[in-house]
């Protein structure tokens, strides 16, 4: 009996139920230690307490990344401080992958998230590495050109910081940091875009091509097109999430809203195709998840659909302005975006077909653009060069060849296949999520056909790739066969070791990259601070800077260039033969190391021909070598681009001081021709008809280069 009564004592004991398992599409923390609970429902404040970050130091490098690229070029442009933007994306890179070995050491436990995407960025990046090896110039391959250093390191990059966001948001916690951060940046960012778009920027710009102050954030309204491409997918899918708290969902429509004034103020065409087009397939997406049940075909039909539509407007419209312009434009027609873009895709497949295998090399488009130059472009939009195809396919084409496309494309289609297969596996609140970041990385890649790549979205679009794929692994818990795991215990010192060394690695290659990739960021400095000098009167302090720009950066010519270039400027206003020889050697080095450089070859018979015209007091026989040396310079770049009009005018210049009027003015007519609204060469022309006694016809030319220029 007393048995049974404390039986019974015992029974009156309130039974704990047993947790239900849960639903499919729940969330499931795969990241959780053993015998750690999570306390309430999904969503709840309860469950949101217990919920931690799994990797918080990876989690803030990524994000910080986020935010700190498109600011770092506020307001100054794309093509300011590129060495910084380098060093910060590659410096997250490096630091995040070693925290993520500290801690998997510190857990003893690799968790890695498997995406199915490692071995078409393995073929990929193997293709990269072999065109930078047979490319035009391996260092501009390997580190990029100067105004966007997108070469084989930051590519490289691209994809580390793909897999680290793929690990680094794998919890609900972390992705709420990463849209809380793009909430408050985007909002600086396009509200500091429209004060410039109205004139009233506060901070002063230093892109020269737009007077003072740019005409957009990021220098170019086309580049905060591009970045709003990106987040405002993001924005307008949470604000559509039925499972979100109203007030959230509001203040996620205001940040739409106010992101797709920004994009209008841009008029950026490209970017309002972009932002129309994720912002139907959000609408779509919304409907299914409202029950409008679409079978799976119809479902993939009207997304192809819509994309096929508007890439096919972009390049229709482009298209049709460049017909329209060769068919009706008269001579005083100024040229537009569509007509240079048409014309640059034109020349593109031309440099695509010489090197058609394995490419020529990332950021060498600028290189050998030059030898493209027709007396069609040149009357259009004069000598300037294109530094970019402006399409993302035809630049991958040209610089790594059918076969880097092919891995590309494959890249491409093995990413959106496997983010479309795994939306419809998840919640709701996670798929409006996870179609938020997919259709922002679609969102931008639709920019990418009509506008060229730069560091500071790139980067966003594959961080964002890598948060969309995390989404459904971090909430299905019939996923976490996809997440392998490797206990590590005593027994298993080897990869304990490797590890170890694994983290290390990273932290002497995040100290080389800041030697090597640093090194370019001081260089810089010291270049704007010639400049800064020349400008101010004090040419010796200006040759010492760029002195030192180029013993830091010795890679990059531009700076020995410059170098060069202040040395004769100096002599020709102080009269100083010596440091007319000093720039004369340098540039000769200079070409010697690069024979195709035109502009080296260009600013060495300048020097040769103001040294002529200083010294004019030289004996005969001294300023005719002088001369001479000049011509060969002139003369060896027009024989390879008889388009290149500066090159043409000075040649012209050249042969009047050898008295061959005849020959000069010829030479000066083609020049007409290409560029009718240069005042030189009218200039040059007088100065031949004067010394040739036609004093009515030297009046005219004078009197011409004075109405194009306003003086002589």
């Amino acid at each position: 009996m007393a048995k049974r009564g404390k039986s019974k004592k015992v029974a009156k004991r309130p039974q704990r139920k047993a947790a239900p398992a849960p639903k499919s599409g729940t969330h499931a923390r795969t990241d959780a230690k053993p015998g750690v609970k999570t306390a309430g429902k999904p969503g709840t404040r309860k469950a949101r307490e217990v919920e931690r970050v799994p990797y918080p130091a990876l989690t803030v490098a990524l994000t910080v990344l986020a935010v700190g690229m498109p600011i770092l070029t506020f307001p100054s442009g794309y093509q300011s401080f590129p060495p910084v933007r380098q060093l910060l994306l590659v410096s997250v890179a490096l630091l995040g992958a070693a925290f993520l070995v500290y801690y998997w050491l510190k857990a003893r436990n690799i968790s890695y998230i498997y995406t199915g995407i490692e071995i078409p960025w393995a073929a990929f990046v193997g293709v990269l590495t072999l065109s930078t090896i047979f490319a035009l110039s391996r260092s501009t391959g390997f580190w990029g050109d100067f105004t966007r250093r997108e070469g084989l390191v930051t590519w490289i990059a691209y994809g580390i910081i793909f897999f680290l966001s793929v690990q680094g948001f794998r919890s609900a916690k972390s992705r709420e940091w990463l849209v809380s951060a793009l909430r408050y940046s985007s909002i600086v960012i396009v509200a500091y875009g429209l004060l410039q778009v109205v004139k009233l920027d506060f901070l002063e710009s230093i892109v020269p091509s737009f007077g003072g102050t740019a005409s957009s954030f990021l220098g170019n309204p086309a580049y905060v097109g591009g970045y709003i491409s990106l987040v405002a997918p993001v924005f307008l899918c949470l604000s559509a999430d039925g499972g979100t708290a109203s007030k959230k969902r509001r203040n996620n429509l205001f940040v739409f809203a106010f992101l797709v004034i920004g994009v209008i103020a841009t008029g950026s065409r490209a970017a309002w195709i972009s932002v129309a087009t994720t912002s139907t397939l959000v609408g779509i997406h919304w409907l299914y998840g409202r029950g409008v049940r679409l079978r799976k075909a119809v479902l993939q039909a009207s997304v192809v659909a819509v994309v096929a539509l508007a890439l096919a407007t972009g390049i229709g419209l482009a298209a049709w302005k460049s017909f329209r312009v060769k068919t009706f434009a008269t001579k005083e027609t100024v040229v537009n975006s569509a007509e240079i873009r048409v014309m640059t895709w034109q020349k593109g497949a031309k440099m695509l077909a010489r090197r058609p295998v394995l490419g020529q090399g990332l950021g060498t488009f600028q290189l050998s653009f030059p030898a493209f130059i027709n007396s069609e472009w040149e009357k259009r939009v004069g000598h300037e060069l294109a530094d970019d195809p402006h399409d993302i396919f035809l630049h991958i084409a040209i610089s790594t060849g059918i076969l880097g496309l092919l891995a590309f494309m494959w890249l491409l289609w093995t990413l959106y296949f496997t983010g479309w297969r795994r939306l419809f596996k998840v919640t709701e609140k996670n798929r409006f999520l996870m179609g938020g970041f997919l259709l922002g990385s679609v969102g931008y890649l639709i920019h990418l056909v009509f506008h060229p790549s730069i560091m500071d979205t790139t980067s966003l679009f594959w961080l964002f790739s890598g948060v969309a794929l995390a989404v459904p692994l971090a909430s299905r818990a019939s996923d976490d066969e996809r997440v392998k795991t490797v206990s590590l215990v005593k027994e298993r010192g080897g990869i304990n070791a490797a590890l170890t060394i694994g983290g290390l690695f990273c932290i002497a290659l995040f100290l080389l990259a800041f030697v090597f990739l640093g090194r370019p960021v001081i260089a810089d400095n010291f270049a704007k601070e010639a400049m800064a000098n020349w400008s101010s009167g004090k040419p010796g302090a200006a040759i010492q800077s760029a002195g030192k720009a180029a013993s830091w950066d010795p890679r990059f010519g531009e700076y020995r260039l410059l170098e060069a270039r202040i040395k004769y400027n100096r002599a020709i206003q102080e009269e100083d033969p010596k440091s007319f020889e000093d720039a004369e050697r340098e540039l000769t080095r200079l070409i010697k190391a690069n024979p195709d450089w035109e502009a080296a070859r260009l600013s060495l018979g300048y020097s040769y021909l103001m040294e002529f015209e200083v010294f004019w007091h030289r004996p005969h026989a001294e300023r005719v070598d002088t001369i001479k040396s000049a011509i060969g310079q002139f003369q060896a770049i027009v024989s390879r681009d008889p388009n290149y009009v500066d090159a043409q005018t000075k040649l012209a210049r050249c042969e009047m001081y050898r008295e061959q009027f005849d020959k000069a003015l010829a030479r000066l007519n083609t020049v007409y021709r290409l560029r009718p609204d240069w005042p030189e060469p009218w200039n040059v022309a007088g100065n031949c008809y004067l010394l040739k006694g036609d004093i009515q016809k030297s009046k005219e030319c004078f009197q011409k280069a004075r109405t194009l220029q306003g003086e002589i």
